[in-house]
């Protein structure tokens, strides 16, 4: 939990805080311009492996490209308490380096999907996770009169990168292969690292209690498995927050409405191919 003394209020503006503004525009742009570009990825994907014999390749392509959406939500949890661990400026690195290494392996092993699952899928998705996550949570550290604009900037370059990725992806699939355009996505996504050394934390963070809310008049009696356990698992999950009912009821319809959400991300662009277009990766 972040702990704002007077003196450390957010500044609203200054170099800095429009230097991690931008940062944030990036990792939100690279990390989901990647991700909403799926479809052009699993078009190409498929035809390599439909030509090397594979079985079922739509399924398989689908499903590896799917683990990385996945994964960059369901780590999110891991994220936070990684980054109310290790600080913002650590968890990006990490994460911009893992996503990193996923996308480089993937270029070696871009034949066999099963390893693809593993580099694309899993490291991916876990290190834009560990990225992402923090690139929200430094707003709050340099913004808050301002942050509903700053907030809207943001977002907003996922939205530019997801306009421009999908015709870059297709223009070095034409020219080159699955392999050059994992390995400049490679490059590419190794940026967050840049970023994270633009994130420069400006609050303390303030450890959480070792027991429960409401477990003060039983610290003496903490000294059971049971309650050694909650206390243990309170210093990374906030129990707090989970009793207003209107975040639960937030939290819960959130990754309902994302249910089916990504995927057209995913087949649109295939679907287009086969019924209406030409791909242009193979003319």
């Amino acid at each position: 939990m972040l702990s704002i003394p007077p003196q450390q209020e957010p500044p609203d503006g200054g170099l800095q805080a429009w230097l991690v503004m931008i940062a944030s525009f990036f990792c939100n742009g690279i990390l989901f311009g990647t991700i909403n570009s799926s479809g052009v990825i699993f078009a190409a994907l498929k035809d390599d492996l439909e030509a090397n014999g594979v079985e079922n390749p739509a399924s398989k392509a689908s499903f590896c490209l799917s683990l990385t959406i996945g994964m960059t939500f369901l780590m999110s949890l891991v994220s936070g308490v990684l980054t109310d661990k290790l600080g913002v400026r650590l968890t990006t690195g990490i994460g911009g380096a893992i996503a990193t290494a996923g996308l480089f392996i993937s270029s070696l092993v871009y034949h066999k999907i099963e390893y693809l699952t593993i580099s694309y899928g899993l490291l991916l998705g876990f290190g834009g996770s560990l990225a992402y996550t923090p690139s929200l949570v430094i707003l709050g550290h340099y913004f808050r009169r301002r942050m509903g604009i700053v907030n809207g900037f943001v977002t907003a370059g996922s939205s530019l990168f997801t306009i421009v990725m999908p015709m870059l992806f297709e223009y070095i699939l034409r020219l080159y292969s699955l392999k050059v355009l994992f390995q400049i996505l490679a490059a590419i996504v190794s940026l967050l690292m840049v970023c994270a050394f633009i994130f420069k934390p400006r609050l303390a963070v303030r450890p959480r209690e070792g027991a429960l809310p409401g477990d003060a008049g039983a610290a003496a009696s903490s000294r059971t498995l049971k309650n050694q356990f909650k206390k243990f698992v309170s210093q990374f999950i906030n129990f707090e927050i989970w009793r207003n009912k209107r975040f639960v009821i937030w939290t819960l319809c959130i990754p309902i409405a994302l249910f089916g959400y990504f995927v057209p991300y995913v087949h649109l662009v295939s679907k287009a191919m086969k019924n209406i277009l030409t791909p242009s990766y193979v003319t």
